[in-house]
């Protein structure tokens, strides 16, 4: 995952934290609900557009900055 640009070069999130995985079994669900604002695709985005009133699964990615480091300076 890219998470900026230094010296015209990517910037990896590897590269900057550190990763945990897992595989533990989930104990919530998230879900992504559009609603009216997001309108209705026309035929050409119908495969990418998401339509209100549909359900998707969703991702949470939790980010926090190192005990002591100035989260502007980061």
């Amino acid at each position: 995952l890219v998470v900026g640009v230094s010296n015209a070069r990517p910037v990896y999130l590897r590269e900057v934290a550190r990763i945990a995985y897992g595989a533990r079994t989930p104990s919530q669900y998230v879900w992504f609900t559009p609603g009216a604002a997001a309108g209705t695709p026309d035929a050409a985005a119908a495969t990418t557009t998401p339509m209100a009133g549909q359900s998707y699964p969703a991702l949470t990615l939790t980010v926090t900055k190192k005990p002591g480091q100035n989260a502007v300076d980061v």
